[in-house]
């Protein structure tokens, strides 16, 4: 547990709580910013996803931002509709399908983007800037376990679906 001073009140919180508290936060800026654009904000995860790492298949996208194949097909359906991305053949494998963002889904990913920053920016500012590679190096550290616990919790199937296991068996993530 580590004591923290919120609002000059000390409260001891866990690793969870704090996680929490920041997830809690983050969706709060994901649904005013996404709001703004009429997105959800699982369509702004995506556009943002293929803007950074560019053409993605199904499959690959949908592990990616730990969903279902199904949802990620509703996903990029509606962002299909939006003229937001489209399906092309892949460069390397005619034969296999990736999901790119057209001319109107970069410029809204970059204006997301944008947004993005400037929140980072503002906490950033926020942090004592000695600590703040630290405190970095530590978030990193907690994404890449949370990605190792993932695979292992639900043997890499999305959130939900027990990677094919039965809800309730010995062997799902929550027990």
């Amino acid at each position: 547990m580590s004591t923290i001073t919120v609002g000059g009140v000390d409260a001891t919180w866990t690793w969870g709580d704090i996680a929490r508290e920041l997830v809690m936060g983050l969706q709060f800026h994901d649904r005013s910013l996404v709001a703004c654009y009429g997105l959800s904000i699982s369509q702004s995860h995506a556009l943002l996803l293929l803007s950074r790492r560019g053409p993605r298949t199904m499959g690959r996208l949908a592990a990616e931002l730990y969903l279902s194949a199904s949802t990620m097909t509703r996903i990029v359906d509606q962002l299909r509709r939006k003229r937001l991305v489209r399906r092309q053949r892949a460069a390397d494998d005619g034969r296999r399908m990736e999901i790119v963002l057209t001319p109107l889904g970069e410029a809204l990913a970059e204006k997301l983007e944008a947004c993005y920053r400037e929140a980072e920016a503002f906490v950033l500012g926020h942090l004592p800037e000695p600590e703040r590679p630290r405190l970095l190096a530590a978030f990193g550290a907690t994404v890449r376990a949370l990605r190792v616990w993932h695979t292992q919790c639900c043997r890499g199937g999305a959130p939900g679906t027990n990677g094919g296991r039965k809800a309730g068996s010995a062997e799902t993530c929550c027990g």
